[in-house]
């Protein structure tokens, strides 16, 4: 036998586990320790833990803009169009024998190709318009009105917050963050939009008065109070 092997039957021969798992229910301790908070309790967690309700510093912001995904559902690739740009640049889809693919083959990446090419112009023409707009002080109201872009508006969103799938990206949030309320951004331009954002209100950082926000405070009064209660209740067992 092999060292390994003494050395696994050893083990399988000798090693034991023992184990032992004291679990308590929180929720039924909730209830018993919600019925003993009292109002001075409440009162002392509040004034010991405000950053536990503060309310973050908000942005609210009106934007206007164009991404590539929106131009990308919107902007129209014809049948008679994937044809001729597949006819006069056969260079672009050659196969292995330099021949070009016949168009059945090759239809969806010229779509592609004509969509790209169309987008990135749009988004250039897009930060042409903005850039000028800015330029002779148009207001955003001018702006969408020139370039035919909807003014939109986002908020109130915490700073520093990274927004949510469906809002503007993370470079958009970034500029409305460091503007002060009433001012506008120069051109945002990023690998997925350009935009121009003006702050309409920002509100800053506050505790709010113990009265709005009592159902919370008691909320995590108890969960503190039914841990503790837990971990004393855990401690001693153990002794």
């Amino acid at each position: 036998m092999t060292e390994e092997e003494i050395l696994r039957v050893y083990q399988q021969a000798h090693e034991r586990m023992r184990a032992s798992l004291f679990r308590r229910d929180l929720e039924p301790l909730r209830e018993v320790v919600r019925q003993s908070v009292t109002d001075e309790d409440i009162r002392a967690y509040y004034d010991a833990y405000p950053e536990a309700v503060q309310v973050p510093a908000r942005v609210t912001f009106d934007y206007v803009g164009l991404s590539t995904e929106e131009l990308r559902q919107t902007l129209p690739v014809t049948e008679e169009e994937i044809a001729d740009y597949h006819a006069s640049h056969p260079e672009e889809f050659q196969g292995e024998d330099d021949a070009p693919k016949p168009l059945e083959e090759v239809r969806e990446a010229v779509r592609e190709q004509l969509l790209s090419q169309r987008i990135s112009r749009r988004l250039v023409e897009l930060a042409i318009e903005c850039e000028e707009a800015l330029s002779a002080n148009a207001s955003l109201e001018a702006i969408a009105e020139r370039t035919q872009v909807a003014i939109r508006t986002a908020g109130p969103l915490p700073v520093g917050s990274l927004g949510g799938t469906d809002g503007p990206e993370s470079s958009v949030l970034n500029e409305a963050f460091s503007l002060q309320e009433g001012q506008t951004s120069r051109v945002v331009e990023t690998d997925h939009g350009v935009y121009v954002v003006r702050v309409s209100r920002r509100e800053p950082m506050r505790i709010p008065p113990l009265e709005e926000v009592r159902p919370t405070v008691v909320e995590r009064l108890v969960a503190q109070k039914a841990r503790d209660a837990a971990k004393a209740g855990a401690n001693s067992l153990r002794t």
